[in-house]
């Protein structure tokens, strides 16, 4: 059994432990923060601050309803989303503190917080709605609680495992090769990720064993089969083949010329803005090859990787693409700031979506089937989790002052195109166009007789998609 199996497992068996030992986490990092203060990183712009400073009152006050709203809409039981509010607001609190606390020693800026909070708010959802839904999906099997956090640990857990090990790694990357600006950015983003993929570890197995959560009837209501983009994609894949693919390309080309015209009037100075500078390409392309090496020991196939490569370029160009049209002026810090927040939901989704491709393709399943399966199981948790980063984003925007406010919607339509029709549309196409090439070849007879079944049930959640 995993080391994540076996610690999601206890956590569930000893949920009050485990509540009180995250309290007293989550009070000396607090108290560290607050006995220390937010020093700032020597070397950083004075008037960056002021521009990207939201009002934390403000943030407070539109932020939290929207987010609270769109949980229980998604979740369906007030119990389940004060849990889940009190996840979030337990990996915020704890992410800020010791952001705080370290300052002294590591960089930190204003900015840095701002990104913490919006990073920590959208990823800790991910990590609330996938599990909630895989959760739901073993009790239906007949599972106990052990058991059900189990599961969900080997897979939701995994996942959230998975995408943080690869957020952060790519991070590291940025904050090894950044400047002063960006190098804050980049620790602060560490640190959340670090802190929300532990609290979906161990945390939230224990917050699920101690609440009823009812069955998925207001996702299934709301989600399955009536979003046209997924419904093409499982009746139509070669449709959705047609379709997808191109007008992403397209809105990656047009998003990069008006990313570059606009860049290119707007600065009078001699040479390329601090961002189209060789050094910004650099540290694009190790972020990329980072996060392309965490998925390919990961997943193995080769070709996975490469797709994730792609996908990863695609989703950058549209959303610089989309940044240029928000704003006159592009801030010097937006578009790296900008792609560091969109890699918390995208890693997340794009790895969600390979552990279900991976755990269909695991039942003997083809590469097609496995798709069209995997996209339909992850309906709803991933249009979840994409109405909460939404709503998440739009409210920061509204939050913030001047260029912030724009870099907010900019990252909110960014965030929609990215998780809609990049990783639901062309992520599963690629795959299932590779065939066996980009597949699961090391798939055993062995492997086959333990998940007991060659095709699984509709609606079944199998011992096989444990895996």
């Amino acid at each position: 059994m995993p080391l994540t199996a076996r610690a999601a497992r206890w956590c569930a068996g000893h949920p009050h432990g485990t509540l009180a030992a995250w309290l007293v986490f989550l009070a000396v990092a607090a108290l560290g923060g607050a006995g220390t203060g937010l020093r700032l990183a020597p070397g950083l712009p004075g008037s960056v601050t002021a521009v990207v400073a939201t009002d934390p009152a403000k943030l407070l006050v539109l932020g939290a309803p929207v987010v609270v709203a769109l949980l229980w809409l998604v979740l369906g039981s007030a119990l389940v989303t004060l849990a889940a509010a009190l996840f979030l607001g337990a990996v915020l609190a704890t992410a800020l503190g010791l952001v705080t606390a370290l300052s002294s020693v590591l960089p930190a800026s204003h900015l840095a917080c701002d990104v913490v909070v919006l990073l920590g708010v959208v990823v800790s959802a991910d990590h609330v709605l996938f599990s909630v839904r895989r959760h739901q999906e073993a009790v239906a099997d007949g599972r106990d609680i052990p058991d059900t956090a189990q599961v969900v640990a080997a897979t939701a857990g995994r996942t959230a495992l998975v995408s943080g090990i690869a957020i952060a790694v790519s991070m590291t990357g940025l904050w090894l090769v950044g400047d002063a600006l960006l190098a804050p950015v980049a620790f602060g983003a560490i640190v959340v990720v670090a802190v929300s993929t532990s609290a979906a570890l161990t945390l939230l197995p224990a917050l699920l064993a101690l609440l009823p959560v009812p069955a998925p009837r207001r996702i299934r209501r709301w989600w399955p089969g009536r979003v046209p983009a997924l419904r093409v994609h499982r009746d139509t894949p070669r449709l959705a083949a047609r379709l997808a693919a191109p007008v992403a390309g397209l809105l990656a080309l047009l998003g990069l010329l008006h990313f570059l015209l606009r860049s290119a009037g707007v600065h009078d100075l001699p040479g390329a803005p601090p961002y189209l500078s060789g050094d910004a390409v650099l540290t694009l392309v190790l972020m990329l090859a980072l996060t392309v090496l965490v998925l390919l020991i990961a997943f193995r196939p080769i070709l996975v990787a490469l797709a994730s490569v792609a996908l990863g370029v695609l989703s950058v160009l549209v959303a610089l693409g989309l940044l240029a049209m928000q704003v006159a002026h592009i801030p010097e810090w937006a578009p790296m700031v900008l792609l560091v927040v969109l890699s918390g939901p995208s890693t997340d989704i794009h790895v969600y979506l390979l552990h279900r491709f991976r755990s269909e393709a695991l039942t003997g399943m083809s590469a097609r089937h496995a798709m069209t399966g995997g996209v339909r199981r992850s309906a709803s948790a991933i249009g979840g989790a994409v109405a909460v980063a939404f709503g998440a984003c739009i409210a920061f925007g509204l939050a913030g002052t001047g260029e912030f406010r724009a870099f907010g919607w900019s990252t909110a339509a960014a965030l929609l195109v990215d998780a809609v029709l990049v990783r639901t549309l062309v992520l599963p196409v690629l795959i299932s166009l590779g065939g066996q090439l980009s597949w699961w070849r090391r798939i055993t007879p062995r492997a086959h007789s333990r998940s007991g079944r060659g095709r699984p049930r509709p609606g079944s959640g199998g011992a096989a998609r444990n895996h």
